[in-house]
């Protein structure tokens, strides 16, 4: 590009945070990209491959505001680099290891999940080194024709994008969802039969009808690992859906910077809502934003959580544990090392490589810091190392849903090597809870103010406060003989509640207190 250009580009990538939420309400595309037609030349290895007329853009969200920049790239006609016409190029600038995006692909691609591509790759711009950066593909209806090996000329009007946020498959949200394929830019009638059925659904059965549950609950289950706020079960956004050639809908996921706890206390306490805590043991309840009929069928409905336990599991033996994980960033840490010292390494005149959004977030930081970001174990939940958000989410995840760690680790030993996964059903190993405490705070939920039992499981008592599940401790709620509170009272025979307090619900029978069965 010109001179002229390039400072128009610097001039465009001027943003910062209030731009997005007081210009746009949270929707970068409201504001101004630069957009060029461009030659573009990728080399490896000496050899040289020329793309010319390719369009070139400004990409992304809220990664926007970042001092670093990224690009969106459009390859003219028949044009192809690594068999794709539409490619991504992110800095991710907020993730110091610049892992978390490549390691969230890789892993969904071993659980086989549909998911992204991504390389490591040096940009210059006009001769200007510009840094590391991940080469990504992006779901395109070219992208989605190869990945579901599907006919060159297939008619594709199912592929939706939920970039904005709160789009949770609703009615209500259904119109954060846009059709991906550009000839059929305004037709939703697809989503909207499909939302349609997803609202009417009572159960998982139900869903499977129209819905790739299994696929569904990987995805969620993932999300719960590497501690995302930035997809489905807590913004909302970030995804797409895709209507294969069965009927069945697809969610495939978008975007994995925010992932391995980056940046997840932020969002947690300050736009959740919810009280500080080590953020590697956030529980899945807690990091649920809305309601989602979808999650009340798969997760929330089910008293023992089948279907998460028996995906968790899967995942923990196949992809997300210490073996797997830690030989695979240190062997990425040795390839990208050379790479990350030259773009921490300030140019001459004090600025640094790519840094061109002068308002923008700034991402400067050392070799020490880039070292710290994988092994991080001091109390500032702000700063979550790599590694140890791995280890301390494995183990929570374990006494959460009752797994044995060491037993979990010696099948994703055997899987490593055999690259076999038997699923089996593990019984739950549970830590002793005294029940004077408050042992629902194990599964991410408070205890209950009164007694009033709604409905009992291997674990408890569970009342409701607040409109969440609460547990009943025994040391205040006793129960007698006939499924009443343990009291001097009698039962009584039916469930006209009169008065209410701390430890029963009352009632008049024959002119004298009686108390209300838990049944009730």
């Amino acid at each position: 590009m010109s001179d002229e250009e390039y400072q128009e580009f610097v001039k465009v990538a001027q943003l910062n945070y209030e731009n997005i939420v007081f210009q746009c309400e949270g929707d970068a595309s409201c504001l101004p990209d630069f957009e060029i037609k461009t030659t573009i030349k990728y080399e490896l290895d000496g050899k040289v491959k020329t793309f010319k007329k390719a369009t070139v853009k400004t990409g992304g969200n809220w990664s926007r505001t970042n001092d670093r920049v990224g690009f969106n790239i459009k390859l003219k006609d028949d044009d192809r680099l690594f068999d794709q016409k539409y490619l991504r190029l992110r800095p991710d600038p907020t993730d110091f290891t610049v892992m978390r995006t490549k390691l969230s692909m890789e892993l969904l691609y071993r659980f086989n999940v549909p998911t992204l591509q991504s390389a490591y790759v040096e940009v210059y711009v006009n001769d200007i080194y510009f840094g590391l950066f991940l080469l990504q593909s992006t779901i395109k209806p070219e992208w989605i024709q190869q990945e579901y090996e599907l006919p060159e000329n297939v008619e594709m009007k199912g592929l939706f994008n939920c970039k904005k946020d709160s789009a949770d498959l609703n009615a209500e949200s259904k119109d954060h969802c846009f059709n991906a394929v550009e000839e059929y830019a305004n037709y939703t009638q697809p989503l909207d039969e499909f939302i349609t059925s997803l609202d009417n659904a009572k159960s998982v059965e139900e869903l499977r009808k129209v819905f790739n549950v299994d696929l569904f609950m990987k995805n969620v289950v993932f999300e719960y690992l590497v501690g995302s706020y930035d997809h489905y079960v807590t913004n909302g956004h970030n995804y797409f859906v895709y209507q294969k050639e069965n009927g069945i809908w697809d969610l495939i996921l978008n975007d994995f910077d925010n992932t391995f706890g980056n940046n997840l206390f932020v969002s947690y306490v300050y736009a959740m809502g919810n009280d500080p805590i080590d953020i590697t043991e956030a529980p899945f309840e807690k990091l649920v934003k809305r309601k989602k009929h979808l999650l009340d069928l798969t997760y929330f409905d089910d008293k023992n959580k089948t279907l998460f336990k028996k995906t968790l599991r899967e995942l923990l033996v196949t992809g997300f544990n210490e073996e797997f994980l830690f030989n695979r960033i240190e062997e990425i840490k040795k390839i990208i090392l050379p790479y990350v010292k030259k773009t921490i390494t300030p140019n001459d005149d004090g600025t640094y490589p790519g840094a061109i959004n002068l308002i923008g977030q700034p991402s400067v930081h050392t070799l020490e810091e880039f070292e710290e970001s994988f092994t991080v174990t001091s109390e500032d939940q702000f700063k979550i190392g790599l590694k140890n958000w791995i280890s301390k989410r494995i183990a929570f995840a374990c006494k959460s849903y009752g797994f044995d760690i060491d037993e979990i680790n010696k099948e994703a030993a055997e899987y490593n090597k055999t690259g076999k996964y038997s699923p089996k059903e593990e019984p739950i190993k549970e830590e002793p809870i005294e029940k004077d405490e408050c042992w629902s705070s194990v599964f991410g939920y408070e205890c209950c103010e009164n007694c009033n039992v709604i409905e009992s499981d291997e674990h408890g008592d569970w009342g409701v406060k607040n409109g969440e599940w609460c547990g009943i401790k025994t040391s205040l709620c006793k129960t007698g003989k006939e499924g009443c509170p343990k009291t001097d009272y009698p039962c009584c025979s039916h469930c006209n509640v009169s008065v209410e307090d701390k430890t029963s619900r009352w009632g008049v029978e024959n002119g004298e207190w009686c108390t209300i069965n838990f049944s009730c």
